[in-house]
């Protein structure tokens, strides 16, 4: 990853063309669900990796432990502090 390609890594937080300022949602491609931003204009960052589902998307988004340096999809027997304290860890 590239400084200025997520958020926390220095992209902008607001689109000087249509004026709309970036939030954290969760968003589609052709490789699978993950947690992004995007703007009128288009998509902007991706912030995670690759999810296998809008659901495992929106967990992640929901309790925020998504980055590109961690696991998309946390093990599905963990809860969410485990999986916050996995991340944080890793990172």
């Amino acid at each position: 990853m590239l400084p200025g390609e997520t958020l926390h890594s220095g992209a902008p937080t607001f689109c000087d063309e249509c004026q709309q300022t970036f939030e954290p949602q969760v968003m589609q491609s052709a490789a699978g669900w993950y947690v992004g931003t995007s703007c009128r204009c288009g998509p902007n960052t991706r912030e995670s990796g690759y999810c296998p589902s809008p659901e495992a998307a929106a967990e992640l988004l929901r309790i925020g432990t998504y980055s590109r340096t961690a696991p998309a999809a946390p093990p599905a027997d963990l809860d969410a502090d485990a999986v916050l304290t996995l991340v944080i860890f890793r990172c």
